[in-house]
């Protein structure tokens, strides 16, 4: 992906084109970076490491204001892009939940996808084994009325 003596995993491009987040082992360990990006498609020299204890399958928001990621015991992060300038702003990560994907998760490919207004996701979950997700509740609304059918 970019060329470097690293590991460098998959990578999004941030909906204005200007950064490239992806994973890579650059400190001895999967972390989730942040470059500059050209619009003839070269990467900044720079990089902004953005996760601190693992992370991969970095995905922006579609509005550009948050990116979101994979913690290595698959946990759903989000960091909040607060600059618009030269140098890529953010926030610290916050988790959002836990996840059951398919760890691990450094192989060339994403377990989850963000919906267009960043409130929902879909994610590939484990529904058997140890790993397996707890079971979810199912509610049925107006059960009564499928009783007389």
């Amino acid at each position: 992906m970019l060329n470097s003596e690293f590991d460098d995993g998959p990578a999004q491009i941030s909906p204005d084109g200007r950064w490239l987040a992806y994973r890579s082992d650059a400190s001895g360990s999967y972390e989730i970076y942040v470059q500059s990006f050209t619009p003839d498609g070269h990467a900044g020299s720079e990089r902004v490491q953005i996760s601190k204890n693992g992370g991969s399958q970095p995905r922006f928001s579609a509005n550009g204001q948050e990116l979101f990621y994979l913690t290595n015991d698959g946990r759903m992060m989000a960091v909040a892009i607060t600059g618009h300038g030269a140098a890529f702003e953010h926030g610290e990560a916050k988790e959002l939940f836990k996840t059951h994907t398919l760890l691990p998760t450094v192989e060339v490919r994403y377990d989850y996808d963000v919906s267009r207004d960043g409130q929902r996701f879909l994610i590939a979950t484990i529904l058997d084994g140890p790993h397996a997700a707890p079971p979810v509740p199912t509610i049925v609304l107006n059960w009564m009325a499928a009783l007389r059918k």
